[in-house]
């Protein structure tokens, strides 16, 4: 019983159930690179600053730069990706297991303005951490491709954010 508790807890802390929230507060915004809008939706990419799991924790987010409410919804996602020459392309891919069946979908509504996180990811210096994408010392751009969303009553739409360009240092010792 202890086990299996400990093993739902480890569980719930590396994979965070996504949630909507309001746009970025103008007086405290979060520096997001976006990608274009397609159907009314923008994909983007930021430094999560509530989370510290690895050097740099990022979050992959959308929101609605359109005037409508838009419904829509997407699998499990996280991020898969390798450094090539300080850039990195990661790729949304999808996340199940025996809590999150294959083929799960969580749904979203957002209003005009409104974001919605999708996914999360640890980032981590070249040979740190035990999974995540892994960066070099000096600067890097990190973008994402593949986010996928289902819009209601439309096919799947492909989004991709912008890149963006952090500094990772090396450890303190």
């Amino acid at each position: 019983m202890c086990r299996a508790g400990l093993i739902f807890c480890l569980v719930f802390v590396l994979r965070p159930i996504p949630f909507v929230r309001a746009a970025d507060d103008p007086k405290t915004p979060i520096p997001t690179a976006w990608g274009k809008p397609v159907n009314g939706l923008q994909a983007g990419i930021r430094v999560n600053p509530n989370r510290h799991i690895g050097v740099l924790d990022l979050e992959v987010v959308v929101r609605n730069v359109g005037k409508e409410v838009i419904e829509f919804d997407h699998l499990s996602l996280v991020l898969a990706g390798e450094n090539s020459v300080g850039t990195v392309t990661a790729k949304c891919v999808e996340f199940y297991g025996s809590y999150c069946p294959k083929g799960t979908r969580f749904s979203a509504k957002l209003a005009p303005g409104e974001s919605h996180r999708l996914t999360e990811a640890p980032i981590f210096r070249d040979g740190d951490g035990p999974w995540g994408i892994k960066v070099r010392l000096g600067e890097n751009r990190i973008g994402a491709e593949g986010v996928v969303v289902r819009v209601a009553g439309a096919k799947d739409v492909e989004l991709a954010t912008g890149y963006l360009d952090v500094q990772i240092t090396p450890p303190k010792k």
